[in-house]
């Protein structure tokens, strides 16, 4: 019988595209369609030894998102994200402003303001790596507070300075082009050779793709996550200087936004006789606590949140319970837009900016497991009226800045997560403690 010669033809190489294309090819089309809408769009003059038109502008206005994003990278790639660095930005650019007003010289100022972005970036680190909370709720807290501290900084003024040197670097030019642009790109190539050509980028990558197993190759997966943390907010902080500079002073939680919901919110919250809205609230209290504890569908629900797999197995249909939970969310999420119309008599495009933070607030507080299983409606009740006392006691005392109330609730936040953190470590070590064996004598 012949014996059969070996395949030597060499296996056909599938054809993959380069990392990026699909992102390269969206913005070559909408450059097309800039190019065709505006004719002149590539347009660039050189006047002032500084480069002028719409593609610089575009650079020029994006530095500060693409900063925020070079940080937030490190921290995605981790598993991780950091909601606090909008508030970060405001801290470090309050800090600016406040100690080029106080008279401070530009080094000690610049190295303040990142410092802030570091210690900010540390205490999210160690709220993730070390204390093991959510990267969600532990960036929250600092979202929260962060606004109020920066208003702290500045005595909820906005603060205006006159310092040419500090100046340049936000609406400055080096090499014919904006200062920001000339920040963002040393940035981004500071970054891409950290990750790329050391060993940090593979530690990273490590740790986002599986913690444990990196944990245990060796890898130090507590400083890993910490120290993206720590570059985010540093980025944060950069950004930060840089918009304070650019507009020469610090409004630290941009002209009052969000100031006048949260008003609006402590009267609700904290009024007097029971309308027809609080009868309202009442009557959705009451069947929500119904649906929650006293029905077959939030049995579900809580089975679903102590654990999806076994709860499957069990035969609840996960999937058509997630939908009906997303439903009732959305539901009465238009319930309360209809009230809130009611109740301001006007349609406001903003209405509700900033509320779903005060709703996972409120639900925090009131005892509900972020992990999930674990939770009462009845207690959400109280962790509102908790804010709402807040609020109330604040804007009614006179001598308290309204930003008290942002840090109050941060602080309010972060005890509450602690606690659950603490409980849970406290039951998976009771779970996981070896059994006791006794010997019966015969």
């Amino acid at each position: 019988m012949p014996q059969s010669l070996p395949d030597t033809t060499p296996p056909k190489r599938r054809f993959r595209w380069p990392t990026g294309m699909p992102q390269l090819a969206a913005l070559l089309l909408v450059l097309l369609v800039d190019s065709l809408v505006a004719p002149h769009f590539w347009q660039v003059v050189l006047q002032d030894g500084r480069l002028f038109g719409s593609p610089i502008d575009i650079l020029n206005r994006a530095a500060p998102v693409a900063l925020l994003a070079i940080g937030m990278t490190l921290v995605i790639a981790t598993g991780g994200i950091d909601l606090s660095v909008g508030a970060v930005m405001a801290i470090a650019g309050a800090t600016t402003a406040a100690m080029t007003v106080a008279g401070f010289s530009l080094p000690i100022v610049l190295l303040s303001a990142l410092g802030t972005g570091i210690l900010a970036g540390l205490w999210n680190g160690i709220l993730v790596a070390i204390l093991k909370i959510q990267p969600f709720v532990a960036t929250l807290i600092l979202m929260v507070a962060g606004r109020g501290v920066a208003q702290l900084i500045t005595s909820g003024q906005i603060v205006t300075f006159n310092s040419p040197d500090l100046s340049w670097f936000g609406s400055g030019s080096l090499l014919f082009l904006p200062t920001p642009v000339i920040i963002a790109v040393l940035t981004l190539l500071l970054f891409w050779l950290l990750t790329r050509k050391t060993a940090l980028g593979m530690f990273i990558e490590a740790v986002g793709i599986n913690i444990r197993a990196a944990k245990n190759a060796g890898v130090n997966t507590r400083i890993i996550v910490m120290l993206t943390y720590v570059l985010s907010g540093l980025c944060a902080a950069i950004a930060g200087i840089i918009v304070a500079a650019d507009i020469r002073g610090a409004d630290a939680n941009n002209a009052g936004l969000w100031l006048e919901l949260d008003a609006i919110l402590a009267v609700v919250i904290g009024g007097g006789r029971l309308s027809a809205m609080g009868l309202l609230m009442l009557a959705v209290v009451v069947i929500g606590i119904l649906l929650a504890h006293r029905t077959r569908f939030g049995n579900q629900v809580y089975a679903i949140g102590g654990n999806a797999t076994s709860a499957n197995l069990m035969g609840i249909s996960t999937r058509s319970t997630t939908i009906r939970i997303y439903m009732l969310s959305t539901g009465l999420a238009t319930l309360a837009g209809i009230v809130f119309s009611i109740y301001t008599q006007a349609g406001y495009a903003l209405a509700g900016v900033g509320v779903e933070l005060d709703a996972i607030a409120s639900v925090v507080i009131g005892g509900t497991l972020l992990s999930g299983g674990v939770g009462t409606v009845l207690g959400t009740l109280f962790g509102v009226a908790i804010q709402g006392l807040i609020q109330t006691y604040i804007n009614f005392d006179g001598t308290l800045s309204s930003w008290w109330t942002k840090i109050a609730i941060g602080i309010l936040l972060f005890i509450f997560i602690a606690l659950q953190r603490g409980l849970t470590v406290l039951w998976e070590n009771r779970q996981s403690s070896p059994v006791t064996r006794v010997n019966i004598a015969q």
